[in-house]
């Protein structure tokens, strides 16, 4: 495969500093179960990532270091010689001890706010509990590791703790201070708990998009979670409106599905919720809200606004709809959900479980979500995403920065590998051309985007993919979600740019516009793609002049293409014919050149975008010329993806490829989506996902006008009354200075 058709290596993750191994060594500490009456024992494993956890995961090694720590964890003790500038808060032992009690007692003792100078002190405890179990080993690992250089994201010693006693388990480990800095916020020494899991599994294949199920759990006048906040913050984390090369990128590497309980869902929000969960199938489950405990069992809080009342969907409830695809990560931003909840997850196969230890403020879940996911598009560990999180909230002076808990059952590097994406000026150079420029976000159409971005991930027999209904129903949107796939997937685009006048295409300004000029120097979609149709090229040439229809291979390196215009009164009468005839040689030609790559044609708004008289009866259509064939597999593996009103596919003899279905496949070659109106939710919804997509700092600015806003797309309301509504909201967006 030629190198300009490859992917471009600078776009990839990160460079590592020089001499940086690929994964930095590892630390496991593992506290298992006492003998009757007896203390805890502690072992302590060094080595490679894999070498530690497999030792935590029961292979056979012996330990580099041993210890024990009481049965009372001196927590009853008297206070010791504080080190100098230090002093210990009285309380901090009492309210470890807490902890110790039951599951009632460490939510009761995490049910208010802690001072700051108790957490200290609880850290310094816990710190100088495992010290004094096996630090001398574990000290000088952390010195060695000082002299290595560290990876991309700065570990140069990754940590693993695995708690075996559930009592021990409660005990808030994230608190835990050595070496006078708080472990599970250090980067360097990135720190997280680890349980092993045999139901989870590292990932197969690098996920691009990551897809992020965002469950807005709580009634919309909740006062305790600052709901409007966390959706901001994820919304602005991820948002397209980044500046800088790399951070462009950002927005194609998610693809972020809000699901309101606030809204009216048929069936009742429970049920929906269960339901778009098991179609989704996300990698990323994030449910923003309320949660409870009792005894063993714990669900999650969902406010159905259709009957007004709470529903509660258990842990247990939600596994069962994983149905052997478990989110790759869970995160559950709700109080009181690190207990039962939290392990039913884990033991379900979810690899990565970040659950909170106690009540949390809204304003720390906030920012915790805004660096989290932030730094899981730029591809970081999850371990490293929740460390640099944690150390926001402590810079930032909040006290809940210690709530998130991260439980691993896979190595981190594994929950979700970073996958490898196309060169940064492509992507740009694409959505910059109309028509796609002017599609900014996606909202709505769930269904079809999943379907839509299946085609690309799977093997698809249909090689047309056709996008149809009326005018502004979001049919660009797909188009252009479409394409995004496909770039991430690495194929190879070829997308027409339309006449900067507005005209419309005949049909050779159109095959000419697929192939790109002679000695284009912004050919970056389609490097050098002009010398890739030399047949064709040779052929248009002739026929432009007027020669006799070539009806065999023209010679290489005879007459070029020079551009002129199709004179149809002069022209013979099978130029069109002739003319698509090698440029389906050639693009045939050229599909085997970068195989295993697909091959994507955009056709996008088709009727601003082609002259349709060049395809009128009794001429050959577009259908014949072009989708037939690529449907049939005759030029390989090319795809064609159309985007148009019913009109104007049928005005290019393309009619025929309309799925009978909203959703369906045609019964003979084609596969595609129409687009209806709207369901009774479905205004509300979408207003919804556009303001926490775009408007994402609107602040109180939305809650002051969201509730006129809405009124506006009350049922039985259309894609008219959210255009107004959405209009009204950037007015006042405007107005106050956005």
């Amino acid at each position: 495969m030629p190198s300009e058709f490859g992917r471009n290596d600078a776009a990839q993750p990160p460079p590592r500093p020089p001499g940086s191994p690929d994964l930095p060594p590892a630390v496991g500490v593992r506290i298992g179960e006492p003998e009757p009456g007896g203390d805890f024992p502690v072992a302590l494993y060094l080595g490679s990532q894999a070498d530690v956890l497999d030792a935590l995961a029961g292979v056979a090694r012996a330990p580099d270091a041993i210890g024990t720590l009481p049965a009372t964890l001196g927590l009853a003790d008297p206070v010791a010689a504080p080190p100098a500038g230090r002093p210990e808060d009285p309380r901090a032992r009492d309210w470890l001890r807490a902890h110790l009690g039951s599951d009632a007692a460490a939510r009761q003792a995490n049910a208010a706010p802690v001072p700051p100078s108790v957490l200290q002190s609880a850290g310094r405890v816990l710190g100088a509990l495992l010290e004094g179990a096996v630090g001398p080993r574990w000290t000088a690992a952390r010195r060695e590791a000082q002299g290595r250089a560290p990876d991309a994201t700065g570990v140069r010693l990754r940590t693993f703790v695995d708690v075996r006693p559930a009592a021990l388990r409660r005990l808030p480990w994230e608190l835990l201070t050595v070496d006078g800095q708080p472990l599970f916020r250090a980067i360097e020494w990135c720190a997280s708990r680890w349980s092993a899991s045999p139901a989870a599994q590292p990932a197969g294949e690098p996920a691009l998009p990551i897809t992020v199920l965002l469950v807005l759990g709580c009634r919309r006048t909740d006062q305790q979670v600052r709901w409007q906040d966390e959706l901001h913050a994820v919304f602005g984390a991820t948002s397209a409106r980044v500046s800088g090369d790399q951070a462009r990128l950002r927005r194609h590497r998610l693809d972020l599905e809000l699901f309101d309980c606030g809204a009216r869902h048929r069936g009742g929000a429970k049920q929906a919720l269960l339901a778009r969960l098991e179609a989704l199938e996300p990698h990323v489950l994030h449910f923003v809200g309320h949660a409870f405990t009792e005894g063993d069992e714990g669900a999650l809080e969902l406010w159905d606004a259709a009957t007004e009342r709470q529903e509660t969907v258990g842990a247990a409830e939600l596994c069962e709809r994983f149905a052997g695809r478990p989110p790759r990560i869970a995160l559950l931003n709700a109080c009181q959900t690190s207990g039962p909840i939290a392990d039913a997850l884990h033991a379900a196969g979810v690899p990565a479980v970040i659950a909170m230890q106690g009540d949390v403020a809204g304003i720390a879940a906030a920012g915790f979500a805004q660096r989290f996911y932030a730094e899981l598009v730029c591809e970081r560990p999850v371990d490293v995403c929740v460390a640099l999180a944690r150390r926001d909230l402590a810079l930032a002076r909040v006290a809940d920065w210690a709530r998130p808990a991260l439980v691993l059952a896979v190595p981190p590097t594994d929950v979700l590998p970073p996958a490898p994406l196309p060169d940064v000026a492509i992507v740009q150079r694409l959505l910059a051309d109309e028509p796609l420029a002017e599609v900014a976000v996606f909202a709505d159409r769930r269904a079809e985007r999943r379907r839509l971005r299946a085609r690309t991930t799977q093997g698809a027999a249909a090689r047309v993919h056709v996008v149809t209904g009326d005018a502004g129903t979001g049919k660009s949107w797909l188009v252009k979600l479409f394409v995004e796939s496909c770039l991430l997937g690495g194929w190879l685009v070829i997308a027409p740019r339309r006449p900067i006048d507005g005209s419309r295409l005949d049909a050779v300004e159109l095959l000419r516009a697929l192939r790109g000029r002679r000695g284009a120097v912004d050919a970056l979609l389609h490097p050098a793609l002009y010398e890739r149709f030399p047949r064709f090229n040779a052929a248009l040439a002739a026929l432009l002049a007027g020669r006799q229809p070539l009806q065999e291979l023209p010679a290489i390196g005879g007459a070029e293409d020079d551009g002129a215009p199709w004179n149809r009164a002069t022209a013979w009468p099978d130029t069109v014919s002739l003319a698509f005839h090698w440029f389906r040689a050639d693009l045939q030609a050229l599909a085997r050149e970068v195989a295993p790559r697909p091959v994507l044609l955009v056709l996008d708004q088709i009727g601003q975008l082609v002259l349709e008289s060049d395809f009128a009866d009794p001429r050959p259509t577009l259908g014949e010329l072009l989708a037939k064939p690529v449907a049939q597999g005759e030029l390989g593996d090319v795809h064609l993806i159309v985007g148009g009103t019913a009109a104007e596919l049928r005005a290019l003899g393309l009619g025929h490829l309309r799925p009978p279905e909203p959703l369906g496949a045609h019964p003979d070659f084609a596969h595609g989506c129409v687009l209806g109106g709207f369901d009774d939710a479905e205004p509300e919804l979408v207003l919804r996902e556009l303001v926490a997509h775009v408007l994402p700092d609107l602040g109180s600015v939305q809650n002051q006008y969201m509730d006129v806003a809405l009124d506006l797309v009350r049922p039985p309301a259309s894609w008219k009354h959210v255009e107004l509504a959405w209009r009204m909201l950037g007015r006042v967006a405007e107005q106050a200075g956005r």
